[in-house]
Protein backbone atom coordinates (compact mmCIF):
# COMPACT_ATOMS: atom_id res chain seq x y z
CA UNK A 1 0.00 0.00 0.00
CA UNK A 2 0.73 3.07 -0.95
CA UNK A 3 0.66 5.91 1.67
CA UNK A 4 2.05 9.78 1.09
CA UNK A 5 5.07 10.40 3.07
CA UNK A 6 3.67 13.46 5.12
CA UNK A 7 1.16 10.83 6.65
CA UNK A 8 3.59 7.65 7.57
CA UNK A 9 5.96 10.54 9.48
CA UNK A 10 3.60 12.47 11.32
CA UNK A 11 1.82 9.59 12.73
CA UNK A 12 5.13 8.26 14.41
CA UNK A 13 6.03 11.74 15.12
CA UNK A 14 9.83 11.13 15.30
CA UNK A 15 10.98 14.42 14.92
CA UNK A 16 9.16 15.63 18.04
CA UNK A 17 11.02 12.79 20.31
CA UNK A 18 14.51 13.77 18.16
CA UNK A 19 13.69 17.58 18.43
CA UNK A 20 16.60 18.52 20.45
CA UNK A 21 19.04 16.42 18.45
CA UNK A 22 17.41 18.78 15.45
CA UNK A 23 18.46 21.74 17.64
CA UNK A 24 22.01 20.56 18.08
CA UNK A 25 22.30 20.02 14.52
CA UNK A 26 23.02 16.62 15.06
CA UNK A 27 20.48 15.26 12.88
CA UNK A 28 19.56 17.05 9.77
CA UNK A 29 16.47 18.47 7.97
CA UNK A 30 15.57 21.12 5.60
CA UNK A 31 15.30 23.91 8.05
CA UNK A 32 18.75 23.25 9.56
CA UNK A 33 19.73 22.20 5.84
CA UNK A 34 21.83 25.31 5.21
CA UNK A 35 23.65 25.65 7.90
CA UNK A 36 24.75 21.72 7.78
CA UNK A 37 26.47 22.75 3.98
CA UNK A 38 28.35 25.64 5.85
CA UNK A 39 30.30 23.01 8.24
CA UNK A 40 31.87 21.86 5.15
CA UNK A 41 33.51 25.24 3.07
CA UNK A 42 36.80 25.19 3.55
CA UNK A 43 36.92 21.78 5.70
CA UNK A 44 40.46 20.20 5.06
CA UNK A 45 41.11 16.04 6.12
CA UNK A 46 44.66 14.50 6.02
CA UNK A 47 44.79 11.82 2.86
CA UNK A 48 46.68 9.03 3.03
CA UNK A 49 50.67 9.32 2.65
CA UNK A 50 51.53 7.94 -0.40
CA UNK A 51 54.81 6.84 0.32
CA UNK A 52 53.39 4.02 2.63
CA UNK A 53 51.62 2.38 0.19
CA UNK A 54 53.94 2.68 -3.02
CA UNK A 55 54.90 -0.53 -3.83
CA UNK A 56 53.10 -2.34 -1.00
CA UNK A 57 51.11 -5.46 -1.76
CA UNK A 58 48.21 -5.57 -1.08
CA UNK A 59 45.24 -8.20 -0.95
CA UNK A 60 41.40 -6.85 -1.41
CA UNK A 61 38.85 -9.53 -1.06
CA UNK A 62 35.28 -8.02 -2.59
CA UNK A 63 37.37 -6.51 -5.11
CA UNK A 64 34.97 -5.77 -7.72
CA UNK A 65 32.12 -4.39 -5.64
CA UNK A 66 31.52 -0.43 -4.68
CA UNK A 67 34.30 -0.10 -1.69
CA UNK A 68 36.89 -2.98 -2.79
CA UNK A 69 36.99 -1.32 -5.89
CA UNK A 70 36.79 2.09 -5.16
CA UNK A 71 39.98 1.35 -2.63
CA UNK A 72 41.84 -0.40 -5.72
CA UNK A 73 41.49 2.89 -7.62
CA UNK A 74 43.04 4.87 -5.02
CA UNK A 75 45.64 2.17 -4.16
CA UNK A 76 46.76 1.50 -7.95
CA UNK A 77 47.44 5.09 -8.31
CA UNK A 78 49.52 5.09 -5.16
CA UNK A 79 51.96 2.74 -6.72
CA UNK A 80 50.66 0.01 -4.39
CA UNK A 81 50.98 -4.22 -6.09
CA UNK A 82 47.14 -4.88 -5.83
CA UNK A 83 46.10 -8.03 -5.67
CA UNK A 84 42.48 -9.16 -5.78
CA UNK A 85 39.88 -11.61 -4.96
CA UNK A 86 36.59 -12.12 -6.95
CA UNK A 87 34.41 -15.15 -6.39
CA UNK A 88 33.64 -15.95 -10.18
CA UNK A 89 34.39 -15.90 -13.40
CA UNK A 90 32.84 -13.78 -15.33
CA UNK A 91 33.92 -10.06 -16.14
CA UNK A 92 30.65 -8.59 -16.95
CA UNK A 93 29.71 -8.91 -13.17
CA UNK A 94 32.08 -6.49 -12.29
CA UNK A 95 32.22 -3.39 -14.24
CA UNK A 96 33.73 -1.70 -11.49
CA UNK A 97 36.96 -3.18 -12.30
CA UNK A 98 36.84 -2.46 -16.46
CA UNK A 99 39.52 0.09 -16.52
CA UNK A 100 41.57 -1.81 -13.57
CA UNK A 101 42.24 -4.79 -14.98
CA UNK A 102 45.21 -3.79 -16.69
CA UNK A 103 46.79 -3.10 -12.96
CA UNK A 104 45.73 -5.65 -10.84
CA UNK A 105 46.42 -9.17 -10.35
CA UNK A 106 43.14 -11.30 -9.88
CA UNK A 107 42.22 -14.51 -8.45
CA UNK A 108 38.44 -16.57 -8.97
CA UNK A 109 38.19 -18.08 -5.02
CA UNK A 110 35.19 -19.11 -3.29
CA UNK A 111 36.41 -17.75 0.06
CA UNK A 112 34.22 -20.25 1.91
CA UNK A 113 37.01 -22.97 0.43
CA UNK A 114 39.78 -22.71 3.33
CA UNK A 115 42.06 -24.77 0.93
CA UNK A 116 42.06 -22.36 -2.31
CA UNK A 117 42.27 -19.55 0.12
CA UNK A 118 45.53 -20.57 1.82
CA UNK A 119 47.21 -21.74 -1.31
CA UNK A 120 46.59 -17.61 -2.31
CA UNK A 121 47.48 -16.37 0.56
CA UNK A 122 50.75 -18.98 0.39
CA UNK A 123 51.79 -17.89 -2.96
CA UNK A 124 50.97 -13.83 -2.87
CA UNK A 125 52.57 -12.93 0.93
CA UNK A 126 50.41 -9.71 1.16
CA UNK A 127 51.42 -7.39 3.57
CA UNK A 128 48.22 -5.59 3.83
CA UNK A 129 44.88 -7.06 3.43
CA UNK A 130 41.49 -5.19 2.95
CA UNK A 131 38.72 -7.99 3.73
CA UNK A 132 35.69 -6.57 2.05
CA UNK A 133 33.81 -9.53 0.62
CA UNK A 134 30.53 -9.76 2.02
CA UNK A 135 26.89 -10.34 1.38
CA UNK A 136 26.01 -6.56 2.82
CA UNK A 137 22.12 -6.37 1.78
CA UNK A 138 20.33 -6.70 4.75
CA UNK A 139 16.77 -7.79 3.12
CA UNK A 140 19.16 -11.19 1.67
CA UNK A 141 20.43 -11.95 5.27
CA UNK A 142 16.54 -11.66 6.59
CA UNK A 143 15.36 -14.39 3.62
CA UNK A 144 18.68 -16.27 4.22
CA UNK A 145 20.37 -15.95 7.37
CA UNK A 146 22.74 -19.21 7.23
CA UNK A 147 23.76 -18.35 4.02
CA UNK A 148 24.91 -14.58 4.91
CA UNK A 149 26.00 -15.83 8.24
CA UNK A 150 28.16 -18.89 6.54
CA UNK A 151 29.59 -16.73 3.75
CA UNK A 152 30.40 -13.71 6.18
CA UNK A 153 32.24 -15.58 9.47
CA UNK A 154 33.42 -18.33 7.06
CA UNK A 155 35.55 -16.20 4.57
CA UNK A 156 36.95 -14.24 7.33
CA UNK A 157 38.09 -16.87 9.53
CA UNK A 158 39.89 -18.34 6.43
CA UNK A 159 41.70 -15.52 5.65
CA UNK A 160 43.00 -15.25 9.36
CA UNK A 161 43.75 -19.05 9.09
CA UNK A 162 45.89 -18.52 6.29
CA UNK A 163 47.79 -15.72 7.50
CA UNK A 164 48.07 -16.85 10.72
CA UNK A 165 49.55 -19.84 9.30
CA UNK A 166 51.82 -18.54 6.76
CA UNK A 167 52.35 -14.60 6.95
CA UNK A 168 52.07 -14.04 10.92
CA UNK A 169 55.58 -11.99 10.97
CA UNK A 170 55.00 -10.31 7.22
CA UNK A 171 51.29 -9.02 7.80
CA UNK A 172 51.02 -5.56 8.63
CA UNK A 173 47.45 -4.57 8.96
CA UNK A 174 44.32 -6.62 8.54
CA UNK A 175 41.30 -4.71 7.80
CA UNK A 176 38.05 -6.76 8.12
CA UNK A 177 35.48 -4.15 7.04
CA UNK A 178 33.03 -3.97 9.97
CA UNK A 179 29.73 -1.99 10.03
CA UNK A 180 27.26 0.25 11.69
CA UNK A 181 24.97 -2.19 11.65
CA UNK A 182 26.36 -4.02 14.53
CA UNK A 183 24.92 -0.89 17.02
CA UNK A 184 21.10 -1.56 15.71
CA UNK A 185 19.29 0.66 17.19
CA UNK A 186 18.86 3.22 19.67
CA UNK A 187 16.49 3.30 23.20
CA UNK A 188 16.90 6.98 24.24
CA UNK A 189 18.52 10.34 23.81
CA UNK A 190 21.50 9.68 25.75
CA UNK A 191 23.08 7.41 23.57
CA UNK A 192 23.66 9.80 20.78
CA UNK A 193 25.77 10.01 18.85
CA UNK A 194 26.61 6.56 19.21
CA UNK A 195 30.69 5.98 20.68
CA UNK A 196 32.29 2.67 20.18
CA UNK A 197 31.68 1.06 23.56
CA UNK A 198 28.20 1.29 22.76
CA UNK A 199 26.10 -1.75 23.27
CA UNK A 200 25.60 -4.42 20.27
CA UNK A 201 21.86 -4.62 19.18
CA UNK A 202 21.69 -6.54 15.88
CA UNK A 203 18.61 -6.30 14.52
CA UNK A 204 19.14 -8.91 11.04
CA UNK A 205 21.41 -11.51 10.25
CA UNK A 206 23.69 -9.75 8.54
CA UNK A 207 24.39 -7.65 11.95
CA UNK A 208 24.87 -10.37 13.74
CA UNK A 209 27.76 -11.99 11.40
CA UNK A 210 29.33 -8.61 11.33
CA UNK A 211 29.34 -8.84 15.19
CA UNK A 212 30.83 -12.30 15.15
CA UNK A 213 33.66 -10.98 12.06
CA UNK A 214 34.68 -8.61 15.04
CA UNK A 215 35.01 -11.40 17.55
CA UNK A 216 36.94 -13.39 15.30
CA UNK A 217 39.23 -10.94 14.70
CA UNK A 218 39.75 -10.11 17.84
CA UNK A 219 40.41 -13.94 18.68
CA UNK A 220 42.84 -14.21 16.48
CA UNK A 221 44.65 -11.38 17.37
CA UNK A 222 44.75 -12.62 20.98
CA UNK A 223 46.10 -16.09 20.03
CA UNK A 224 48.05 -15.18 17.35
CA UNK A 225 49.03 -11.51 17.88
CA UNK A 226 47.61 -10.60 14.15
CA UNK A 227 47.13 -6.90 13.15
CA UNK A 228 43.50 -7.19 12.92
CA UNK A 229 41.95 -3.39 13.16
CA UNK A 230 38.23 -2.53 14.30
CA UNK A 231 37.34 -0.04 11.99
CA UNK A 232 33.41 0.28 12.20
CA UNK A 233 32.43 1.66 8.64
CA UNK A 234 28.74 3.26 8.47
CA UNK A 235 26.60 3.86 5.61
CA UNK A 236 28.71 4.20 2.67
CA UNK A 237 27.62 6.74 -0.09
CA UNK A 238 27.96 8.10 -3.90
CA UNK A 239 29.68 7.91 -6.51
CA UNK A 240 33.44 6.73 -6.21
CA UNK A 241 35.03 8.72 -9.94
CA UNK A 242 32.53 11.39 -10.70
CA UNK A 243 34.67 12.32 -13.71
CA UNK A 244 34.20 8.79 -15.36
CA UNK A 245 30.94 7.91 -13.86
CA UNK A 246 32.24 4.80 -12.14
CA UNK A 247 32.06 2.59 -9.01
CA UNK A 248 29.07 3.90 -7.55
CA UNK A 249 26.81 2.65 -5.23
CA UNK A 250 24.62 -0.35 -5.82
CA UNK A 251 21.21 0.16 -6.85
CA UNK A 252 19.76 -1.69 -4.35
CA UNK A 253 20.24 0.74 -1.68
CA UNK A 254 18.71 3.90 -0.44
CA UNK A 255 20.21 6.38 -1.79
CA UNK A 256 20.41 5.14 -5.26
CA UNK A 257 16.78 3.71 -5.15
CA UNK A 258 16.02 7.46 -4.73
CA UNK A 259 18.22 8.67 -6.79
CA UNK A 260 17.26 6.33 -9.85
CA UNK A 261 13.35 7.68 -9.34
CA UNK A 262 14.57 10.96 -9.18
CA UNK A 263 16.30 10.65 -12.65
CA UNK A 264 13.57 8.82 -14.04
CA UNK A 265 10.85 11.53 -13.04
CA UNK A 266 13.26 14.02 -14.78
CA UNK A 267 12.68 11.93 -17.59
CA UNK A 268 9.18 11.66 -17.63
CA UNK A 269 9.54 7.62 -16.85
CA UNK A 270 7.36 7.76 -13.87
CA UNK A 271 5.04 10.59 -11.80
CA UNK A 272 5.87 9.52 -8.20
CA UNK A 273 8.94 9.01 -6.01
CA UNK A 274 8.16 5.84 -3.65
CA UNK A 275 10.17 4.73 -0.58
CA UNK A 276 9.82 1.91 2.03
CA UNK A 277 10.45 3.35 6.03
CA UNK A 278 10.55 7.07 6.09
CA UNK A 279 11.73 7.36 9.82
CA UNK A 280 15.06 5.11 9.38
CA UNK A 281 17.75 7.15 10.61
CA UNK A 282 21.03 7.03 9.06
CA UNK A 283 24.45 8.21 9.00
CA UNK A 284 25.54 8.37 5.96
CA UNK A 285 29.60 8.96 4.91
CA UNK A 286 30.74 9.72 0.88
CA UNK A 287 32.53 6.49 -0.29
CA UNK A 288 35.41 9.13 -0.89
CA UNK A 289 35.55 10.36 2.45
CA UNK A 290 35.16 6.75 3.57
CA UNK A 291 38.46 5.13 1.63
CA UNK A 292 40.41 7.74 2.77
CA UNK A 293 39.79 6.69 6.26
CA UNK A 294 40.10 3.07 5.51
CA UNK A 295 43.58 4.21 4.09
CA UNK A 296 44.64 6.37 7.19
CA UNK A 297 42.97 3.95 9.35
CA UNK A 298 45.53 0.84 8.28
CA UNK A 299 48.37 3.99 8.96
CA UNK A 300 47.63 4.92 11.70
CA UNK A 301 45.28 2.93 13.95
CA UNK A 302 46.15 0.71 16.67
CA UNK A 303 44.53 -3.17 16.00
CA UNK A 304 41.91 -4.47 18.68
CA UNK A 305 41.11 -1.09 19.19
CA UNK A 306 37.28 0.26 17.95
CA UNK A 307 37.01 3.18 15.81
CA UNK A 308 33.61 4.51 14.35
CA UNK A 309 33.86 5.88 10.55
CA UNK A 310 31.01 8.11 9.72
CA UNK A 311 30.22 11.43 8.64
CA UNK A 312 28.60 12.75 12.66
CA UNK A 313 25.58 13.64 11.17
CA UNK A 314 22.34 11.75 10.96
CA UNK A 315 19.25 12.10 8.76
CA UNK A 316 16.26 10.49 8.44
CA UNK A 317 15.14 9.01 5.45
CA UNK A 318 11.78 10.54 4.88
CA UNK A 319 13.58 13.72 5.51
CA UNK A 320 17.04 12.76 2.39
CA UNK A 321 13.66 11.79 0.15
CA UNK A 322 12.29 15.30 0.66
CA UNK A 323 15.55 17.48 0.44
CA UNK A 324 16.83 14.61 -2.57
CA UNK A 325 13.73 15.83 -4.39
CA UNK A 326 13.65 19.72 -3.46
CA UNK A 327 17.06 20.36 -5.01
CA UNK A 328 15.26 18.72 -8.34
CA UNK A 329 11.91 20.67 -7.75
CA UNK A 330 9.81 17.51 -7.16
CA UNK A 331 6.98 18.33 -4.77
CA UNK A 332 6.82 16.49 -1.46
CA UNK A 333 2.99 15.39 -2.74
CA UNK A 334 4.85 12.90 -5.18
CA UNK A 335 6.37 11.02 -2.90
CA UNK A 336 5.13 8.29 -1.03
CA UNK A 337 5.98 4.88 1.38
CA UNK A 338 5.15 1.18 0.27
CA UNK A 339 4.47 0.24 4.08
CA UNK A 340 4.11 -2.93 2.74
CA UNK A 341 7.64 -3.02 2.06
CA UNK A 342 9.14 -2.04 6.03
CA UNK A 343 11.74 -4.63 7.32
CA UNK A 344 10.24 -6.71 10.12
CA UNK A 345 11.81 -5.30 12.62
CA UNK A 346 10.23 -1.53 12.21
CA UNK A 347 7.18 -2.79 12.88
CA UNK A 348 7.90 -2.97 16.44
CA UNK A 349 8.21 -0.14 18.99
CA UNK A 350 11.48 -1.41 20.46
CA UNK A 351 13.60 1.31 20.23
CA UNK A 352 13.52 5.23 20.18
CA UNK A 353 14.31 5.01 16.14
CA UNK A 354 15.74 2.68 14.19
CA UNK A 355 18.98 3.66 13.35
CA UNK A 356 22.07 5.87 14.30
CA UNK A 357 24.15 8.34 14.32
CA UNK A 358 28.05 7.84 14.83
CA UNK A 359 30.89 9.79 16.98
CA UNK A 360 33.89 10.24 14.74
CA UNK A 361 36.45 11.84 17.40
CA UNK A 362 38.13 8.98 18.49
CA UNK A 363 39.03 8.13 14.77
CA UNK A 364 39.52 11.49 13.51
CA UNK A 365 41.88 12.53 16.63
CA UNK A 366 43.56 9.12 15.72
CA UNK A 367 44.24 10.11 12.34
CA UNK A 368 43.25 13.51 11.47
CA UNK A 369 40.33 13.25 8.99
CA UNK A 370 37.19 14.45 8.68
CA UNK A 371 34.38 13.85 6.16
CA UNK A 372 34.67 17.16 3.15
CA UNK A 373 31.74 15.67 1.21
CA UNK A 374 27.64 16.31 2.49
CA UNK A 375 24.52 14.61 2.00
CA UNK A 376 24.58 17.31 -1.38
CA UNK A 377 26.95 15.79 -3.08
CA UNK A 378 25.94 12.21 -2.37
CA UNK A 379 22.95 13.40 -3.80
CA UNK A 380 23.83 14.85 -6.92
CA UNK A 381 26.05 12.41 -7.88
CA UNK A 382 24.31 9.76 -7.97
CA UNK A 383 21.54 11.41 -9.93
CA UNK A 384 23.70 12.39 -12.33
CA UNK A 385 25.13 8.41 -12.39
CA UNK A 386 21.91 7.18 -12.99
Amino acid sequence: MLEPLEKIMKNCDIKQKLRTLYQQKVLIDEENWDDYLREFKGIKSKVPNSSFWKHKKVLITGIGGFVGSNVTEKLVGFGSEVVGIVKELQQHKYPNLDDLRDYIKLYVCDLTDYGHVDEIIKDEKPEILFHYAAISFVPTSLREPCLVFQNNVGSTINLLKAISRHEQDHIQAIFTALSSEQYGYMTCLEEFSVKENQTFRPTSPYSVSKIATEYIGESFWYNHGLPVLKIRSFNQEGVGNPKKMKRARDDRFFTMVVARQIADYQNGKRDKIVIHNPNSLRDFTHVRDSITAHLLGVEKCEPNEPYNVCSGHGILTGDFAKIACSLYDIPESKIYCETGKFRPYEMYDKSLVHGFVGDNSKFCNKTGWQPTLSFKDIIEESVCFS
